[in-house]
């Protein structure tokens, strides 16, 4: 009889800290695993540690209770055969990307079910065309450049009109003292 209590207390702490994760990162992506050799699911996982994800294998029934919990019961419908929560890191667009080229580097035993990535219902699909996406320095840089043009642009005519303005009053000036 203690032994069956255990287990219902430690499904209640696996449930409590997949719901704490989900809420923290925002959502997961789940994905199959099974076939992958360890020594490439360990690969994958330091990646993913590297920037900031995670994955966790945790059983459906426990995964999808813990994604009702942390209010994305969507999440429990990708939750199917042998599967893995992978949460992502800040910076999504990096997330998806690994995911995805851990996905095509092991097509054969590896398969992107769906997810949920900032309170939005993802496909497969879907994640994949968000990795193809450029990454968020990249938009990042690409948003200041388009902002920053304008304005070395009007700086440059702003100091055109200035240096004619100094070339007029020096031309005033030298007229000035040779009258």
């Amino acid at each position: 009889m203690a032994s069956v209590a255990l287990g219902r207390i430690a499904r209640e702490k696996i449930v409590e800290d997949v719901k704490a994760l989900l809420e923290e990162k925002g959502g997961a992506v789940v994905i199959t695993y099974v076939g992958i050799s360890a020594n490439d699911l360990n690969q994958f996982r330091r990646k993913l540690r590297e920037e900031g994800a995670r994955m966790l294998v945790v059983k459906n029934t426990l995964a999808k209770l813990s994604a009702e919990q942390a209010g994305m019961p969507e999440l429990a419908q990708f939750c199917q055969a042998q599967s893995a929560l992978v949460f992502p890191c800040e910076d999504t667009i990096a997330f998806t990307k690994l995911v995805v080229d851990f996905a095509t580097q092991n097509k054969d035993v590896v398969q992107i079910f769906g997810g949920v990535i900032e309170g939005r219902v993802l496909s497969a699909d879907d994640i994949v065309a968000m990795s193809k996406l450029p990454s968020k320095d990249y938009l990042y840089a690409q948003v200041v450049g388009a902002v920053s043009a304008p304005l070395s642009g009007l700086v440059g005519a702003l100091s055109g009109v200035l240096r004619k303005l100094v070339y007029v009053l020096k031309a005033i000036e030298e007229k000035q003292q040779g009258k």
